[in-house]
């Protein structure tokens, strides 16, 4: 995901798309955007796995090698956000590209 987001950052900046496209600014600029969020959402939810991990670490070490209900549910919890976040990513892609691949410039083949 994250190579992904990288090219789909460049293709949003790159000048390769047709001149006069109505709203391309705009549609360009919201898309930037959007990958913006789903990009923080995923540093986030990074962020949580590894406290949990740090989380569940510590406990086995401490108890009896047991995971609490409680672990469950927040593994549960967090698959979810996890499975959420690609959701959005992958719809978000899928809306950039079938734009995206109607408007870029298409270099002719030369005739000899």
């Amino acid at each position: 995901m994250d190579d992904e987001i990288v090219f789909i950052k460049r293709l949003l900046d790159s000048n390769a798309f047709k001149p006069n496209i109505p709203n391309l600014f705009e549609r360009l600029q919201d898309y930037k955007s959007r990958l913006q969020d789903i990009e923080n959402r995923n540093a986030a939810v990074r962020s949580q796995i590894s406290l949990h991990e740090n989380s569940l670490g510590s406990d086995l070490d401490i108890a009896d090698n047991s995971i609490s209900a409680a672990d469950v549910k927040k593994n549960d919890s967090l698959q979810l956000e996890v499975d959420e976040c690609q959701g959005d990513y992958q719809n978000l892609k899928s809306e950039i590209f079938n734009y995206t691949g109607n408007i870029l410039i298409m270099n002719k083949p030369e005739v000899k």
